[in-house]
């Protein structure tokens, strides 16, 4: 008889749980709404689906009402208040044009590349805009605002040139590179201590921050994006676009050719007026296009049939000490340490690698380099780390110097992992031991970023490098 209860409790469970997933659409509105809402329509425009899945399959969209759909990704407060900073810097820089005649066909473009990306897209809502001006340009920020200038426009002679240009703008979108670069600003003027950059970014989710850093985040943010509407992103951010950019042409089995055009295109530009791009921000100067065309044409990319995986596992924390013979680099776990270890399980951060891409280096000459892609997994639910350095032994004791670099993640998520590494020689013999997954991590050093319940305990770590070894899969 007690087995026929459990069993009864289980299916009511699960059609209770069964009933909850349902969602009712709206047929006139085309919106999906949680069932028993007051604003549901009438029942003739009422169409009842299993889940929210489906629904979205149908070719239906959320009511901002009964769903939060906002993107699921870390810093997305820090990356709204940069994006409202941003557009009235371009605002308070440049016309924006609202009905310019290729407007409407450029928007149009535009979806359709995001119907095509080569990745699983972030969740912004995009938006093209037009900026007068006679130089060929285009910007991207952060939360999907693109701008072309009706220099570029009427420069480019087809559409496949445009689409080039927009899917180099969307992948700076996509890769965050608003709030990437915002980082590195952040650094420079803070310097590098983690409790500083830490308490800067927090204020901004705070429900009730700290008014002094707060306002020195509002000053900041002002600040960088005035410097972003001019100069655009680093060299080595437009290279990520770029590849980004070659991606999608191969994956959609597009030529090439179109992207290498418009760099000509620009380059010509260049050249004819006195060598270089007056008020130039997403691309440089003329040199540096043409290591960008090199890096296009020699680029190629190479996908895992499984994805090269390393689990990462905590060993301890790293201190440096003076030494009569100079600084020495030690892992030390000492009692109050151990209770922090102690809190971190086996497998903590998985990172997996699905892809790879070799070229030529656009921003440094003479080099050749390896860049990575796929996503880092946090599974501690209680702290955001970020990934400090990572570096490689491979056969011929050739060792990455540059490794993978200041990556974020945030409690209990996910987040793209973008892992470079620069050689000059050998290149190869490399990219063949990460194809055969011939390698060996070692020097991995993360950082914790976020606070638990114990914050005395957590405040001392803020400063602090847990090194880890890998597992390779």
């Amino acid at each position: 008889m007690k087995h026929l209860w459990l069993i009864l409790f289980v299916i009511i469970t699960q059609v209770i749980i069964f009933s909850q997933n349902k969602v009712v659409v709206n047929t006139k509105t085309g919106r999906i709404h949680i069932p028993g809402v007051l604003h549901l329509p009438d029942l003739l425009y009422q169409k009842e689906y299993d889940n929210k899945e489906l629904a979205v399959t149908g070719g239906f969209d959320f009511c901002n009402a009964c769903f939060d759909i906002r993107p699921e990704i870390y810093d997305y407060d820090l990356e709204k208040q940069l994006t409202t900073q941003a557009i009235v810097a371009i605002k308070n820089n440049y016309e924006i044009m609202y009905e310019h005649e290729r407007l409407e066909f450029l928007s149009e473009l535009m979806s359709n590349i995001l119907k095509r990306w080569p990745e699983p897209l972030k969740g912004y809502s995009y938006r093209l805009q037009v900026i007068r001006s006679e130089s060929p340009n285009a910007l991207a920020i952060a939360g999907g605002n693109l701008y072309l200038t009706t220099g570029l426009i009427d420069m480019v002679e087809n559409d496949a040139e445009l689409e080039a240009v927009l899917v180099h703008e969307i992948a700076h979108v996509e890769r965050r590179h608003t709030l990437k670069s915002f980082k590195e600003y952040q650094k420079k003027q803070l310097g590098v201590k983690a409790v500083a950059l830490f308490m800067t970014t927090l204020s901004v989710a705070s429900g009730n921050p700290n008014v002094e850093i707060l306002s020195q985040l509002t000053k900041m943010l002002t600040e960088y994006s005035m410097v972003l509407a001019v100069k655009g992103y680093s060299r080595e951010l437009e290279m990520e676009a770029d590849m980004f950019a070659q991606l999608y042409f191969q994956e959609n089995e597009l030529d090439k050719i179109n992207i290498l055009t418009v760099f000509d295109r620009l380059a010509t530009y260049s050249s004819t007026r006195l060598g270089y791009i007056p008020g130039s921000n997403a691309f440089s100067d003329h040199p540096a296009i043409l290591q960008r065309m090199k890096q296009i044409e020699t680029g190629h990319f190479y996908r895992y049939n499984t994805p090269l995986k390393l689990t990462l596992n905590p060993i301890g924390i790293l201190r440096i000490e003076e030494t009569p013979k100079g600084p020495q680099k030690k892992v030390f776990i000492s009692t109050v340490e151990s209770d922090l270890l102690s809190s971190i399980d086996s497998g903590f951060i998985t990172i997996e690698i699905d892809k790879y891409y070799s070229a030529e280096s656009s921003d440094s000459p003479g080099m050749a380099e390896l860049i990575f892609l796929g996503k880092i997994y946090n599974h501690d639910k209680n702290r955001n780390y970020t990934i400090n350095k990572i570096n490689f032994i491979i056969p011929y004791n050739i060792i990455s110097k540059d490794g993978f670099v200041d990556i974020s993640v945030g409690a209990g998520k996910e987040a793209d992992f973008f892992g470079r590494i620069k050689v000059k020689g050998y290149l190869k013999q490399i990219e063949e031991a990460f194809k055969n997954k011939d390698i060996a991590p070692y020097l991995i050093s993360i950082s914790p970023i976020n606070m638990s319940n114990n914050k005395t305990l957590e405040k001392s770590f803020w400063d602090k490098k847990i090194m880890c070894d890998a597992k390779i899969e």
